[in-house]
């Protein structure tokens, strides 16, 4: 049934865009949508002030906003313009745009799925799999619960990566350009990959990529480059005072990979799981390309690479300007690789093996659903090492059903899961009906 569901998707593109549609709408439910919390805190009273400048006078934490590199938030300064005191367009406004990119950010999967490995099964389980939150390095899944600059760019990262596996770099390098001015984080993640990717196949174009791309990305980020060069935190000194204070935060887990508390070590875990599943994944089913298997191993070694780096900046010497870049974020690629590439491992298996039905089944639930990697890679080499038995089926289930079972027993109480649609509105309609 399976099969034959990302056939009929692969070949009716309304069809397919519902089920963008529907994968949108279930993972925003399951992952929860949230207003005005998290990094909103403090986004939203920056915009403020940008839209209104006598707000928060002598404020000195809202002078930061002139730290944060993006203008992201400049594009709704005409929207709170318009009535200051009321946020309820804005928070609609916000949740559309938080709908719109989680469905792009789907369709954007679906297509590098295809663009690898040619399979619309594969397509199909790594697209089912994302509805659900997994957790990489540093803890975060890759969908957030409230829109973001970050969760704006990714969609448009992944978009570049794209463009740049059909062998188009200039274009590529391009809208990397553009979205710096969104979000210099992910951009430089994406860079780092190009990088090293060009300089791993210097001999065979590497170069010629790097000197057509790097100008024109340049250009696209000008603006966002200025404002940084002449920022005065950029000449900041080295400070392991500052890096201590916040580390000893809740922050920790942006910056260690190792550290004597058990939640950022099993978020490690977590992370090297992302890469397990690629590694396993990718030996028996490589992808369709060639081409695209060396670039993307090239990719998958700089995630690694800035990884080492920040493992150095944290263990040896804290570089300020590293840590500020919160370069731990890297991962989320690996977890987006290592998911794409175990799918396509699942759909061969599927496609070769439809006799070990009861198998694949519980492979595929914990590679879906379980929101730990590690899982699937515990299920699979238990059901390896117990082959000639048959009750590894009950094993197997028991595993992924037990993790499960943990994990959600540890996050809900600690508040970490919050499903469902979280709006000041919509609550204070509820409790006041005289708002409406």
């Amino acid at each position: 049934m399976l099969i034959s569901f990302a056939n009929r998707l692969a070949a009716r593109p309304l069809e397919r865009h519902l089920f963008f549609l529907a994968a949108t709408a279930a993972t925003i439910l399951v992952i929860g949508y949230h207003f005005g919390t998290f990094d909103q805190f403090a986004h939203i009273p920056y915009l403020k002030k940008y839209a209104n400048p006598a707000l928060y006078p002598n404020d000195g934490f809202i002078e930061l906003r002139n730290e944060s590199y993006s203008y992201f938030w400049r594009a709704f300064v005409p929207l709170v313009q318009l009535d200051p005191l009321d946020t309820r367009l804005l928070q609609w406004v916000l949740l559309a745009g938080h709908v719109l990119v989680t469905y792009v950010t789907f369709w954007v999967l679906w297509t590098l799925s295809l663009t690898l490995f040619n399979s619309p099964l594969a397509a199909l389980l790594s697209g089912l799999a994302f509805i659900m939150p997994h957790l990489g390095f540093a803890g975060f899944p890759l969908f957030e619960f409230s829109l973001l600059n970050r969760t704006f760019a990714l969609p448009a990262a992944l978009g570049a990566v794209l463009l740049y596996l059909r062998g188009r770099p200039v274009w590529a390098f391009a809208l990397l350009g553009l979205l710096f001015n969104i979000h210099v984080i992910t951009v430089n993640f994406v860079l780092a990959m190009f990088g090293l990717d060009a300089l791993l196949s210097w001999r065979s174009g590497g170069w010629r990529r790097l000197a057509l791309g790097l100008p024109v990305f340049l250009v696209g980020a000008a603006p966002v480059l200025a404002w940084r060069l002449t920022s005065p935190a950029l000449a900041a000194p080295v400070n392991p005072a500052w890096f201590d204070a916040v580390s000893r935060g809740f922050l920790l887990n942006l910056f260690a990979l190792v550290a004597p508390y058990v939640h950022i070590n099993m978020i490690t875990l977590a992370g090297l799981g992302t890469l397990g599943l690629y590694w396993v994944a990718r030996r028996p089913a490589p992808a369709a390309a060639p081409e695209h298997e060396r670039t993307i191993a090239h990719f998958i070694w700089a995630v690694i690479l800035i990884l080492a780096v920040q493992a150095i900046t944290v263990l040896v010497y804290p570089i300020d300007l590293l840590n500020q870049l919160q370069i731990i974020r890297a991962g989320e690629f690996a977890l987006i690789f290592g998911y794409l590439y175990f799918a396509h491992y699942l759909a061969r298996r599927w496609l070769a093996e439809p006799e070990a039905s009861a198998d694949l089944g519980w492979l595929t639930a914990a590679y879906a659903l379980s929101p730990l990697p590690l899982v699937p890679l515990l299920v699979l080499g238990l059901q390896r090492g117990l082959a000639a038995f048959s009750w590894r089926h009950a094993v197997a289930a028991g595993t992924f059903l037990g993790m499960f079972a943990l994990t959600l027993a540890i996050a809900v109480p600690l508040g970490l899961w919050a499903p469902g649609a979280h709006l000041p509105w919509l609550v204070c309609l509820i409790t006041d009906p005289a708002m409406s």
